[in-house]
């Protein structure tokens, strides 16, 4: 879907892959957005549907991903957003945040790249059943950056970087993971930590404006 929308009118997502841009062969590496997409009655990314907010678009509703739905966040949000499946943050939410699925924050290792814009204009919030990725060896990105105040729950997955000219050696240890701040204050504690294919030891760190996990220890797992 190219050159932006106005509607009074829901955005359902089901049963495909469906790309908001802003022209048939927009350039990459816009950090924000500059073509309006509207949909006053909501937008809704059903299970086993993708929908990918490319850069420079803005998405101008509210956003419920369900439970198998997958959402690609590139340019912008102005909105709230629900997440219940999964949610690719490479771009910027201008609203509140609610994950009760995974949240992917993008993340690079290159002076261009993903990760830059990672950012939500608003409050977040984790619920017991979510998880929220970190990202171990990233130079850019890799992590939530709030504005308001960040309440906190669920599982914390931390995950090697990689893109596709890896894989990557394991970072050095001793070393500190940032996995959140937030302007508005951290509140709560994560309940649950993994971290797929590894095996990492450290603790979280959580201070009044920010979440760090201290490494002590990381491998291969057997």
């Amino acid at each position: 879907m190219t050159g932006g929308r106005q509607s009074d009118y829901a955005l359902s997502v089901r049963g495909c892959g469906l790309d908001l841009v802003p022209q048939p062969s927009s350039p990459h590496g816009l950090p924000f957005a500059g073509v309006d997409f509207r949909f006053r009655g909501g937008t809704t990314i059903e299970d086993d549907a993708v929908l990918a907010v490319t850069y420079g678009s803005n998405l101008h509703s509210d956003v419920v991903v369900q439970s198998t739905g997958y959402l690609g966040l590139y340019g912008a949000i102005t909105g709230e957003a629900t997440n219940h499946g999964n949610m690719w943050l490479d771009g910027m939410v201008i609203g509140n945040v609610v994950n009760d699925g995974v949240l992917m924050p993008a993340s690079s290792i290159w002076s261009e790249g993903s990760g830059h814009w990672v950012h939500v204009d608003g409050a977040f919030s984790q619920s017991p059943a979510s998880t929220l990725d970190a990202v171990m060896g990233a130079t850019f990105g890799g992590f939530v950056s709030v504005t308001g105040r960040a309440d906190i729950d669920g599982t914390l997955r931390l995950v090697n970087y990689s893109d596709d000219w890896g894989p990557y050696p394991l970072p050095a240890v001793p070393f500190t993971v940032h996995v959140l701040h937030a302007d508005g204050g951290v509140y709560g504690r994560f309940s649950n930590l993994a971290s797929p294919g590894l095996v990492v030891t450290g603790n979280p760190r959580y201070l009044a404006n920010d979440i760090f996990f201290d490494v002590t220890g990381i491998s291969a797992a057997k």
